[in-house]
């Protein structure tokens, strides 16, 4: 077994979280330069899914993802939360037409490490998700106070799922300070 393929932490393959070969040959290095458009995605979980993606082991799997994702330049995060049937991210790609690439690789990478971790085969993610373009800092920041909110809300309900959000300070590292204005600092939690 090669180094890239014996489990992390989780029990995971190593680099699980690395683009696929397809998406690798559409850019020939990522650069965020010209364009700055965020966007807001939510991948669904598929109808006959039993998982829960709050649950630590599935949580870790998707948080492992994004930050592979970001460390490699293919996003910037500006918030996430995971819910225990939904992934919803506002980030930017280096280009806003990878958006839909991008999601698909969150979906097929993540799906492949669940399922390894289940020792099954079940459709994970939705093949529909919902996508829409940040169209300003206004607009930025009403979709971060949104899963604000609702990782305020799921906090009454159950402690642990603040856990899976970019608001908790576990998490904080996540969130690139380029979406926030100069002196202006992403959302903490508590």
């Amino acid at each position: 077994m090669s180094d890239s393929r014996k489990p992390g932490p989780s029990g995971a393959p190593k680099g699980q979280g690395r683009l696929s070969d397809s998406l690798q040959k559409k850019l020939t290095g990522p650069t965020f330069r010209e364009v700055r458009a965020a966007h807001s995605l939510v991948l669904h979980r598929a109808k006959d899914c039993p998982f829960d993606f709050t649950h630590p082991v599935l949580a870790e799997i998707i948080i492992n993802h994004l930050a592979c994702l970001r460390q490699d330049h293919w996003i910037k995060v500006a918030g996430f939360m995971i819910f225990p049937d939904r992934l919803e991210l506002v980030a930017t790609p280096p280009h806003p037409q990878l958006m839909h690439d991008i999601a698909r690789n969150i979906a097929e990478s993540t799906s492949r490490a669940m399922n390894q971790m289940a020792k099954g085969h079940t459709a994970v993610w939705d093949e529909h998700f919902e996508e829409r373009p940040i169209r300003d800092q206004t607009d930025l920041k009403d979709a971060l106070e949104k899963l604000r909110e609702q990782s305020r809300q799921k906090l009454d309900d159950a402690h642990s799922l603040w856990l899976w959000s970019s608001f908790h300070d576990l998490h904080a590292g996540l969130s690139d300070p380029d979406f926030f204005p100069a002196g202006g600092e992403p959302p903490q939690g508590r």
